[in-house]
């Protein structure tokens, strides 16, 4: 059994949510208007090649200024950041979900280690109007020190929030030619989920996970196969299970219900679901064949 590699966030930014936390700070005026508008534009065109522009203050708090742009990416991004200076980027990028290319956006607040104290203090409190200004983004990352922006780190945040490398796990189990049969994640804090194991098992190596988790709510999928179904390509079917323990608190209950959509999407599709609170009676091979016959039953 593997596990703990892997996150996925349930609080990633969806289009046209650009509102930001906080006191809505103050209005700040832009000194090159046209050229700024026209890059907000192509940065989120994504027939554009520009993928990333840069932000920065012209002299005083209230004034900001597009400092560049460009077309190569993360890497030629970061040479554009300034140790001295606090800057704000975007940058479009390329995800692969589902095996399916998707444009996500990453906003980048930079605040180079030599920025003193009081300057922080002093310009920051624009950054809310600012954040509006550049639009929509799928992440955020506040960053020092140029190594804190690097493609490696970039891509991982974007795929932990899009969940991409947990469908990497899904789709192995839901792989008949692949030995892994089962998956679990489970939550790493009120909104973020990680991988907990995968295993090839079968359902009662996963039920041995649950059977120590009293405490925990855990999602997963587990494949079976029909030796009932007369087309062998499609013997192969998929199960969901939502684990809620006995010892998990009503208030946490009560905050699942916010999540469902979300971790039915990524999941699926599957065939049939199963919910447990008490693993070793409600989760046996007999019980999962016998929901699979009731679907067969279903739709004849």
């Amino acid at each position: 059994m593997s596990g703990g590699e892997l996150r996925f966030s349930l609080a990633e930014r969806k289009p046209g949510s650009i509102n930001t936390t906080g006191s809505s700070g103050n209005e700040v005026q832009i000194s090159n208007l046209e050229e700024f508008n026209d890059a907000i534009r192509n940065v989120h065109n994504e027939n554009n090649q520009t993928n990333w522009i840069l932000v920065g203050y012209d002299g005083q708090p209230d004034k900001i200024k597009l400092l560049s742009t460009g077309t190569h990416g993360i890497n030629e991004l970061v040479n554009h950041f300034d140790d001295s200076e606090m800057t704000y980027a975007i940058v479009r990028v390329v995800d692969v979900i589902d095996n399916i290319p998707t444009n996500r956006y990453v906003y980048i607040t930079f605040i180079g280690d030599n920025v003193k104290a009081i300057t922080k203090a002093k310009y920051g409190t624009n950054k809310t109007s600012i954040t509006k200004l550049l639009g929509h983004y799928n992440v955020e990352i506040i960053a020092s020190n140029k190594s804190e922006v690097s493609e490696t780190e970039i891509m991982g945040k974007i795929q932990d929030a899009s969940g991409s490398r947990n469908r990497t796990a899904i789709q192995k189990v839901k792989n008949p030619s692949d030995s892994v049969n089962w998956m679990l994640i489970g939550y790493e804090n009120k909104e973020e989920l990680g991988l907990v194991g995968t295993g090839s098992g079968g359902l009662q190596e996963l039920v041995s996970v649950l059977n120590s988790s009293a405490n925990k709510v855990l999602y997963g999928i587990v494949s079976t196969f029909d030796k009932f179904d007369e087309i062998a390509q499609a013997n192969i079917k998929i199960a969901q299970i939502t684990f809620v323990g006995v010892s998990v608190s009503p208030l946490v209950k009560g905050r699942l219900t916010t999540h469902r959509g979300t971790i039915d999407e990524l999941f699926s599709p599957v065939h049939v679901s199963l919910f447990s609170e008490s693993p070793s009676s409600d989760l046996t091979d007999d019980i999962l064949a016998s929901k699979i016959q009731q679907l067969k039953g279903n739709r004849n």
